[in-house]
């Protein structure tokens, strides 16, 4: 059970890491809060706008 937990955390931390990529956003950053958050980040990262350049 462990195990799928530490698995679901790693997939959500690399779905906010490429969302953040996509919206010129702090990759790292974004993919610790996701491994950490969960779901709760990527709703935040995905409502987020694109940062200017």
């Amino acid at each position: 059970m462990n195990a799928v937990f530490l698995l679901l955390s790693v997939l959500l931390g690399i779905l906010c890491h490429n969302i953040a990529q996509t919206k010129n956003r702090n990759k790292e950053l974004w993919a610790i809060l996701g491994f950490l958050f969960g779901i709760f980040a990527v709703i935040i990262i995905s409502l987020l706008p694109n940062a200017p350049v």
